[in-house]
Order: C-alpha cells, then sequence, then structure tokens
C-alpha cells in the first residue's frame, strides 16, 4: 500500500462524513513539486468536524499540547502509512497565533492524486506557525521550498491581520 492509497481511504472516508478536510505536511509539500518522500499523512480539519472526523477514521480526537502548539489531535494509520488528524492549531510562545481554517480552506490549493481530489492546505501556513513559535530552523526550512516557488502575500498578509484581530 502506497500513500496515495491512503489518500484515497481518508478521501472516501472523510468526504462521506461531510467533513471539511485538507491535506497538509509533506505529503502536500511533494505535491506541489516539493523535493522529499513523505512518510505519513497530515490532515487538518475545521474544528466543528473533527469528532466526525476522527469517527470516520476509526480514532479518538484528544486536546494536546507539544512544541509550542496547542490542538486537537487524533492517530491512525492505513496500509501501514500513518495518518495525523488534527484540528484547532493553535500557537501558544512565544506569540500567540489563533487557528483560521476558514482562511486555509479559502486559499487551499485544488490538485488530484490518482482520481482523488483534493485541498491542500496552504503552503505559507507552517511558515506563519513557525514564525509565531519562534521556530527558526523550520522557518528557514520551509521558507526557502516556498519562496522558489513564490509565497502568496495575500494569504500571508490576511492570516496575521486576521490572527492580531482575534487576539
Amino acid at each position: 500500500m502506497g500513500i496515495a492509497a491512503a489518500v484515497g481511504w481518508v478521501a472516501e472516508a472523510l468526504d462521506g462524513a461531510d467533513v471539511r478536510w485538507l491535506l497538509t505536511g509533506g505529503t502536500a509539500r511533494a505535491l506541489v513539486g516539493v523535493p522529499g518522500v513523505p512518510g505519513d499523512l497530515d490532515i487538518e480539519v475545521a474544528p466543528d468536524d473533527v469528532e466526525r472526523a476522527a469517527d470516520a477514521l476509526g480514532t479518538t480526537a484528544t486536546a494536546t499540547i507539544a512544541r509550542r502548539m496547542r490542538s486537537v489531535r487524533g492517530q491512525t494509520a492505513w496500509g501501514g502509512i500513518p495518518v495525523d488528524l488534527s484540528a484547532d492549531v493553535v500557537v501558544i510562545a512565544p506569540s500567540r497565533l489563533e487557528s483560521d481554517f476558514e482562511l486555509q480552506w479559502r486559499f487551499a490549493h485544488r490538485t488530484s492524486l490518482a482520481g482523488t481530489r483534493l485541498r491542500l492546505g496552504p503552503e505559507e501556513e507552517p511558515l506563519v506557525r513557525a514564525a509565531a513559535a519562534g521556530d527558526e530552523d523550520r522557518l528557514r526550512r520551509l521558507g526557502q521550498a516556498a519562496m522558489e516557488r513564490g509565497l502568496r502575500a495575500d494569504y500571508l498578509l490576511l492570516r496575521l491581520l486576521r490572527s492580531s484581530a482575534a487576539s
């Protein structure tokens, strides 16, 4: 079993449960041309959909705090591919950055993989989170790859302005 089959399983489960979801992380980056071999699937869902998503994927979602972020997370696997579910991701230190799934959904990149239609989370979102968390190494690594393909200044500006207004 491979990544494409696992993505198909996730899509069928979440779409069937009427969950709004985004493929993020290394697999999403690979689909837009960033070099690397993804080994898992990172899925982000709307906060209101997290329980339905966890049920559809056969897992439970619990509140966690790790790496300067608070979120609701669940883990499962399909065909040996780990699947990480997350919702309501908030950077809590050193700068606070509220979750904004609606903006991510609006700016999602649409693509397909092996016939499965997908929405990829905005490439800029991990950069914004890394900056807010003070993670300079991650910011440098992700930023260089994203700049080679062109950052969307409109997303970055809206994301930062909306987070400031929410604080």
